[in-house]
């Protein structure tokens, strides 16, 4: 687009015409969305102190975590990728890994089973919190399989 410029030659009729084009494309600031509507100039030095404030990655995760833990927002993830993370408190509904159903190596404090049919759909089925060993032993005594197992309940010899 090309400036409009006004020469001092110009009928009234293309001064009213030029000045017109000159203000429909620089918009209505009533229609601002910024706090100063007062000019454009004003407008766009708000927006730009804004931007200046977030320029790095570190602000803009800052800005993205204020938002998220302060302000009440949930951050709903259909899916990621990540060698590791950190996730204080998280609902999931499928883990892949590598295309299979499984993880490889996961710490967890606190885990929750939840029914996703039925009558019961939703309901826990079971707070997870407990990792005991595990021994199965022959008749001899000799230990068939160990490991560990998973349990709601804090006492040894209860699952």
């Amino acid at each position: 687009m090309a400036v409009t410029n006004i020469d001092l030659s110009d009928p009234i009729s293309t001064l009213v015409t030029k000045t017109n084009t000159i203000s429909a494309d620089l918009g209505d600031k009533a229609t601002l969305g910024t706090t100063a509507t007062s000019n454009l100039v004003a407008a766009i030095n708000e927006i730009n102190a804004k931007v200046v404030g977030i320029d790095t990655e570190a602000e803009i995760a800052a800005q993205v975590e204020t938002y998220f833990n302060t302000q009440g927002h949930v951050l709903d993830v259909r899916g990621f990728h990540a060698d590791s993370a950190n996730v204080d408190s998280a609902t999931f509904t499928n883990i892949t890994v590598n295309g299979e159903t499984q993880l490889d190596s996961a710490r967890f404090t606190n885990f929750a089973l939840k029914s996703n049919s039925g009558a019961s759909a939703g309901a826990t089925i079971g707070n997870l919190s407990f990792a005991k060993p595990l021994q199965i032993k022959n008749s001899s005594g000799t230990v068939l399989l160990a490991g560990y197992i998973v349990s709601t309940d804090s006492d040894n010899g209860t699952i």
